[in-house]
């Protein structure tokens, strides 16, 4: 039986856009699930040519400083499968930051040939939250295809007593770039605040996030766009970080 409709009050939806949140995950796992078992786990190689190494677990006081708090986290709907759909060219990931000693974080993306796309060190500040990486719209960095599953790691470069930066705790995800035309002449038709719930009928995870979040950074004030989030997130299992912050934007990302 369905839950409840989640309504986003004071927010002219029509009754065609209103989403019932309970039906989200289902159809986010659906898709997740048509996909093969999610790889070992390896860092994708800085370079083409250098080969996948096997990251050691590394011990958690090493790194994370926050007693009995989640530890790195992707925000993918299904953490077993670790896939999300995108219909962006230039689509964000996000992943929860735990309390951590680490300065850098360094977001690797690959294709199904482990060809790096995209490699960004971001800088940490040591707030937990969660962060969002957007593969840029740059000559340089090739957009991601249709039809195509790309794979992405995270990884923190946490200090070690010698001095050396040891990328040793980590989360990997996938992501697929689907071509979607009805959804897209819906998108084009529709107001800001209908879109998060347009992709999230669609089964498209982190067009929802992106959309959803850019909509809660213009309005930080909107207890019914936090409540919305906070809603999607629990839903797909990820109630231990549905309340954390989203991270200031960084504008200019390092080079790693």
């Amino acid at each position: 039986m369905l839950n409840p409709l989640f309504w986003l009050k004071a927010i002219a939806l029509s009754t065609a856009c209103i989403l019932s949140l309970s039906a989200v995950p289902t159809a986010f796992r659906t898709l997740a699930q048509t996909f093969p078992s999610q790889t070992p786990e390896v860092m994708p190689p800085l370079d083409p040519d250098d080969k996948p190494p096997t990251l050691p677990a590394g011990p958690r006081d090493e790194c994370l400083t926050g007693e009995n708090s989640p530890s790195l986290i992707p925000l993918l709907p299904d953490l077993n499968q670790k896939i999300g759909l995108t219909v962006s060219p230039h689509p964000s990931i996000f992943v929860y930051i735990p309390q951590t000693l680490a300065e850098t974080a360094l977001f690797v993306l690959i294709d199904e040939q482990r060809d790096r796309i995209y490699s960004q060190a971001v800088p940490l500040e040591g707030t937990p939250g969660i962060l969002s990486i957007t593969v840029p719209e740059n000559a340089n960095i090739p957009p991601l295809e249709p039809n195509q599953t790309y794979s992405w790691t995270l990884a923190l470069l946490c200090p070690t007593i010698a001095g050396i930066r040891e990328a040793n705790i980590y989360v990997t995800g996938r992501i697929q770039r689907v071509e979607n035309p009805e959804l897209a002449q819906q998108v084009s038709q529709a107001t800001p605040q209908q879109v998060p719930s347009l992709y999230a009928q669609a089964g498209i995870w982190h067009d929802t996030l992106h959309t959803l979040a850019e909509l809660r950074r213009e309005n930080p004030e909107d207890t019914d766009l936090t409540a919305y989030w906070e809603r999607i997130l629990t839903d797909v299992g990820l109630a231990d970080i549905a309340q954390a912050p989203l991270l200031p934007l960084d504008s200019e990302p390092a080079t790693p």
